[in-house]
């Protein structure tokens, strides 16, 4: 028969388990409260040298697509509507990038730098893995509307 005390210690240990359990999941979750990135820019950011730099309008996203690798992608179709800086011509174009836990993606309308590269499950894609991200909370409330704008009709249009 158990004692008072081995009774204790037991629940003790399973309150343990049960907090443990519950720090480690949530604090995955919330991680990112206050550090939202996305691809999007509202202007050419100063002292960033990428091969291409396009405005571009993402009408379409899939999340969890993995390539050859098994590495997980977000991949986007875009139009380009304005060439800033590199060989690449306005009109449609995948880009992908490799999300984080912190990754606002969707659709949207903005700035976009990456690599061109020919990926062998896309074909010809900008990569935008590889070049610092923007900070949502610093976009203008012109620029943070018109993606909530774009957004939202994307929700109603599906």
């Amino acid at each position: 028969m158990k004692t008072a005390m081995d009774t204790a210690t037991s629940i003790f240990r399973i309150w343990i388990i049960c907090l443990t359990t519950c720090f480690v999941t949530c604090t995955g979750a919330s991680a990112c409260f206050n550090q939202q990135s996305s691809i999007l820019y509202e202007n050419v950011p100063p002292g960033i040298d990428a091969p291409v730099i396009v405005e571009a309008t993402i009408y379409d996203f899939k999340k969890n697509v993995s390539d050859a690798m098994g590495l997980p992608w977000v991949v986007m179709k875009a139009r380009i509507d304005r060439v800033i800086k590199g060989p690449i011509d306005v009109g449609a174009l995948t880009i992908i990038f490799n999300p984080t836990a912190c990754s606002h993606d969707g659709v949207g309308r903005g700035i976009v730098m990456g690599t061109l590269r020919d990926d062998p499950q896309h074909g010809y894609v900008l990569d935008a893995s590889h070049y610092q991200r923007s900070d949502p909370k610093a976009w203008s409330n012109e620029f943070s509307q018109m993606q909530a704008d774009i957004w939202n009709a994307r929700k109603r249009g599906k």
